[in-house]
């Protein structure tokens, strides 16, 4: 008896001992894994440092600096119903992204519309995206070291850059964040044993990281073929649920093997598409270019991906590319056979014995899975940096790759010194970019010179001058960007109008909008504009028309009724001149100048009593800025009075 419970005790020991050795390595692993989390924040936000303080560029202003949606934190879970609400106007609001759109709102909450927070945002998504690539090839498993590598490399790469510092580029690095998280999730899935209470965790959290991306942008669709493809790729490990010793390819041909995936497909991508089609009224958007044009042309863009990762010099916000709509010339016959080898190269190193020849040739895979809906779907722009950002993780795996053959061969110095010096070189020309980001200006600027057959940088251009006041540089600006683009940039033409309002060249704006409205018909603020000018030209049949337009596209727009009012005055219909300002003064925050305008005219059509109602509105309520208004409504009740 005592023999058995000494037995017992020794057993216990033991399994204490094993315990303690257990959790010592654990809190050595979290410690580790906290120094390594510090070192990515600490170096990230070091290389971005200097663009916390740059301002909102480009599609910025219509996703948040005048989106007035984002303004209020009530308005989060109508983003997610409505997606029309993710821009300023509905009209240009052609994605789901609510997620993004709620982290607006967030930003806007705590600072407002200052670019501060916005920043960091962006920053703190890439920062969590780097030290993913770290945990997800340490999960895998490789050397810590080629971890460390590849994630450093991941977090400094110049390519990256436009997706910190680009506001609207957050759908890109949210998307880039939860897709990883996903994929993280999934690896430490499949490396549970049978039985392991964190299988199922591992699992729910893979699919909630799917659902986070999928309504931060519509790329991360492609994370489950990642899932099939890592399952083909690593199969020798242990045996989860659903997995079998046999061939790897042929079990993931059963049907049993594919019943992890359902869930991603049943209750994301059927509610997605679903959501597309009561929204937009289909799943896909019209398309300009037919897929076979699409294809060609995505073959050398797939190839300038690469350039920019090995040669991160040249990089801007719009690059120049020629369209390809057959597949016999040079460039895309070239790239085709590129591509094939690169595809024979990855598919030689999976034969490989080699694990770490497996990892880098799963990677370059993943460069044509995460870039397959950009390669496939004809978007406007063909070619945009952050829209590369997940691709970026196949140069990064293949670089830290080759810094940790330096270790293990031996030579852990030579792979140190390699690593901090691509790093300080990352660097430098990341907080360079982050300088040209400085201001519109300098960012256009740079981008022509790098991109000078790219129209929408000259229009670009031209908008950075004409804000500035520099109107005769916006005119040259938009007579190049016509001639690279033609004459259908309807941007241009809407830009050069108001430059011409500014200028009181009313004829010269008129005829400027008309070309502009061919394709912003459902931009209330051009019908207004246009009816304005036709109005200074006394063409006020036409100057009705428009105004009625912009009221029926945007009926919360105070001043389209005000000016709507006038128009009617000098029609000579006061009646619905009145119901027009009475419309103005419904909407205005407060307009006492509309009260003045209204009595005014109701002095005319005899209402003197109505009349004095408003003037006593602008007696009662006008400020100490606004004693012009009470002294001339003060005025118009003294007037009154004695007449009466």
């Amino acid at each position: 008896m005592s023999g058995n419970n000494s037995g017992v005790r020794v057993n216990r020991r033991r399994d204490y001992r094993n315990m303690k050795t257990e959790c010592g390595w654990i809190k050595k692993w979290r410690d580790s894994a906290l120094m390594i989390m510090c070192l990515f924040i600490l170096l990230g936000t070091g290389i971005y440092w200097n663009s916390f303080g740059n301002p909102f560029h480009y599609d910025d202003q219509t996703y948040v600096e005048v989106n007035e949606n984002i303004r209020t934190l009530k308005n989060i879970p109508e983003f997610f119903v409505n997606p029309r609400m993710l821009a300023a106007n509905p009209y240009e609001a052609g994605h789901y992204r609510p997620l993004v759109v709620s982290s607006y709102a967030v930003n806007y909450a705590i600072g407002g519309l200052s670019p501060f927070g916005y920043h960091i945002g962006n920053l703190a998504f890439h920062v969590g995206s780097a030290f993913l690539v770290f945990l997800i090839l340490k999960g895998l498993p490789l050397p810590i070291f080629t971890a460390l590598a590849a994630g450093l490399i991941f977090l400094v790469h110049p390519f990256n850059s436009e997706a910190v510092n680009y506001i609207t580029a957050r759908s890109s690095v949210m998307s880039g964040f939860f897709y990883l998280l996903g994929f993280y999730c999934w690896v430490r899935f499949r490396e549970q044993t049978a039985g392991s209470r964190f299988t199922a965790v591992f699992y729910t959290f893979s699919i909630l990281a799917f659902i986070l991306g999928m309504l931060s942008k519509e790329v991360v669709i492609t994370l489950p073929i990642v899932f099939w493809l890592y399952d083909l790729y690593f199969h020798n490990i242990p045996h989860s649920a659903l997995r079998t010793p046999h061939s790897a390819l042929r079990t993931l041909l059963n049907w049993r093997t594919c019943i992890p995936y359902l869930p991603f497909f049943f209750i994301v991508v059927i509610p997605y598409i679903i959501i597309r089609v009561f929204s937009y009224g289909g799943v896909l958007p019209h398309f300009k270019r037919d897929i076979w044009t699409q294809i060609f042309t995505g073959l050398p863009v797939l190839i300038l991906h690469w350039k920019m990762f090995l040669i991160p010099v040249l990089l801007t916000p719009v690059h120049h590319v020629k369209i390809y709509s057959t597949f016999w010339s040079f460039p895309v016959i070239s790239s085709a056979l590129i591509l094939t080898g690169y595809a024979v190269i990855a598919i030689l190193l999976f034969r490989s014995s080699s694990y770490l020849c497996k990892v880098v040739s799963f990677f370059m895979f993943w460069f044509f899975i995460v870039l397959l809906p950009t390669t496939l779907f004809p978007l406007n722009a063909i070619f945009q940096e952050n829209r590369g950002y997940l691709a970026v993780v196949s140069f990064v795996v293949l670089a830290g790759a080759a810094i940790g053959e330096l270790d293990k061969r031996r030579l852990r110095k030579v792979g140190v010194v390699l690593l901090v010096f691509i790093i300080v070189i990352y660097s430098a020309l990341v907080f360079q970019r982050n300088r040209v980001w400085k201001d519109e200006l300098t960012l256009w600027t740079d981008t022509v010179q790098k991109a000078p057959q790219s129209p929408l940088g000259y229009t670009a251009l031209g908008v950075a001058y004409q804000r500035l006041g520099m109107y005769n540089d916006a005119f040259d600006a938009y007579q190049k960007a016509l001639i690279l683009g033609g004459d259908k940039n309807f941007i241009v033409h809407d830009n050069v109008a108001r430059i011409y309002m500014t200028q009181q060249k009313w004829e010269m704006a008129a005829q400027a909008f008309e070309k502009a409205i061919l394709a912003f018909s459902y931009k209330a603020e051009t019908h207004h504009d246009l009816a304005v000018a036709y109005f200074r030209i006394g063409r006020l049949d036409l100057s009705e028309k428009h105004f009625k337009e912009a009221v029926r596209l945007n009926p919360g727009h105070y001043k389209t009724y005000y000016n709507l009012g006038v128009l009617y005055t000098k029609k000579g219909m006061l009646e619905e001149a009145v119901h027009a300002y009475q419309k103005a003064i419904a909407l205005s925050a407060g307009d006492l100048k509309l009260h003045i305008t209204l009595g005014t005219l109701l002095e005319d059509l005899g209402k003197q009593g109505e009349a004095v109602e408003h003037y006593r509105i602008v007696a009662e309520q006008a400020g100490r800025d606004e004693e012009g208004l009470s002294v001339e409504a003060g005025r118009n009740l003294e007037r009154l009075k004695n007449i009466r």
